[in-house]
């Protein structure tokens, strides 16, 4: 059943699932950029606290595709209702134990919750906003998750030094109990037209969106890097025995949040290609600053630089994977884009570590401007591809 008409982005519901995916965003990257660092104060080395760090994304991965299938014929606020209350369990577990071999079976539920709630915060926004201004919509919805992305790691590494890694658990949670209640008052009039069991008859197509898999893979190559950056990074500058980790997620988030505003259009504009070449240049180049610059400064303008680039980059790869299937198959397409960054991060954080304890981070990060360059190629060619078919059809 198609939803009632929206005629404007900023109305009541919309704001409270703004408002709803920076909460849990926020409790979920405070969480993912301290969990490095606190595996190895629990024992584990840089390589293993990599596989602990990984291994979330990889189960992310794992249940990716049954979350697509759940935002398709279940309802998607009761969904995240449903997973906001196990990520508040898991953070709640993981504050009352310091066993690395607890955090780990914990921080893998935690992978399944995240999966879940961020395809459906998605796919909900996307019901809530005119069909017509979709990509600034998303758009809209990316900057708040630019402030909870970049303000929750540097909250999370300035708590570990105020309060301890611990404590962060019991933060995150009570974020995640925050935003039960404002999402329980969103309202959709969109009602998913299949009406048999959850998992009766899926097809291939509910599992993975065929029209969204170039871009998606964008994003996962791209993903890449930030995996690398999102879990080493405090790492790496206290290999250096230098300041500027949580401030490189402010100018990280201030950077993202500037450009995307300034180039939100971009997504109903603008080619994958295009944006991908443009965003690429600023994402390899971070890497470069990072493997060659050994300073505070250094640090920072890497963050900045990748923000800039990123923030160009996140909403175009986005609203193509969002927007190419049908409405019924939305949670199928957003399914898919958090597929393909589920598996750039569980690959960049494992391969990462690997590389870390073989040739040192400063060649790890240098490494990864390979990914770089294959995401460009890919976004290239699927520029090729849809300008092929236009041809072909006209």
């Amino acid at each position: 059943m198609e939803q009632t008409e929206i005629k404007t982005i900023w109305n009541r519901s919309f704001v409270l699932i703004l408002i709803v995916n920076i909460l849990s965003t926020l409790g979920i990257f405070m969480m993912n950029s301290t969990i490095t660092p606190y595996a190895t104060i629990l024992g584990a080395g840089a390589s293993l606290a990599g596989i602990v760090s990984g291994l979330y994304y990889v189960f992310a991965m794992v249940f990716r595709p049954l979350s697509g299938i759940a935002a398709n014929r279940v309802s998607r606020r009761n969904t995240y209702l449903l997973f906001a209350a196990v990520m508040f369990v898991t953070a709640v577990v993981m504050y009352a134990t310091t066993s690395i071999t607890v955090v780990t079976i914990f921080r893998l539920i935690q992978g399944i919750g995240y999966c879940f709630i961020t395809t459906v915060t998605m796919a909900l926004a996307t019901e809530l906003v005119p069909q017509d201004h979709l990509g600034e919509g998303i758009a809209c919805f990316g900057l708040a998750q630019i402030i909870s992305t970049s303000v929750g790691p540097a909250i999370g590494l300035f708590l570990s030094q105020v309060i301890g890694y611990r404590n962060i658990y019991l933060v995150a949670a009570g974020l995640f109990l925050l935003s039960v209640p404002l999402c329980a008052r969103i309202q959709t009039t969109y009602v998913p037209a299949y009406t048999g069991g959850l998992f009766s008859g899926v097809s291939l197509k509910e599992i993975v969106a065929p029209e969204s898999i170039r871009p998606a893979c964008v994003g996962m190559f791209f993903g890449m890097l930030n995996s690398v950056l999102m879990s080493y990074i405090a790492l790496y500058a206290a290999s250096l025995d230098i300041g500027g980790a949580s401030g490189y997620f402010l100018v990280n988030g201030a950077a993202m949040f500037v450009s995307r505003t300034i180039t939100k259009s971009f997504a109903d504009k603008k080619t994958l290609g295009f944006v991908a070449a443009l965003s690429g240049f600023f994402l390899i180049a971070a890497m470069v600053i990072l493997g060659l610059g050994h300073s505070t400064a250094a640090l920072l303008l890497a963050g900045g630089v990748f923000g800039i680039g990123y923030g160009i980059l996140l909403p175009v790869t986005q609203t193509n994977c969002v927007r190419r299937p049908p409405m019924e198959r939305r949670g199928s397409g957003t399914s898919t884009y958090s597929l393909g960054i589920d598996l750039g991060f569980s690959i960049g954080t494992m391969i990462a570590g690997v590389i870390a304890d073989s040739l040192g981070y400063s060649k790890m990060f240098l490494c990864f401007v390979i990914p770089g360059i294959i995401a460009v190629i890919i976004a290239l060619c699927d520029d090729y591809i849809l300008r092929h078919q236009d041809a072909e059809a006209s």
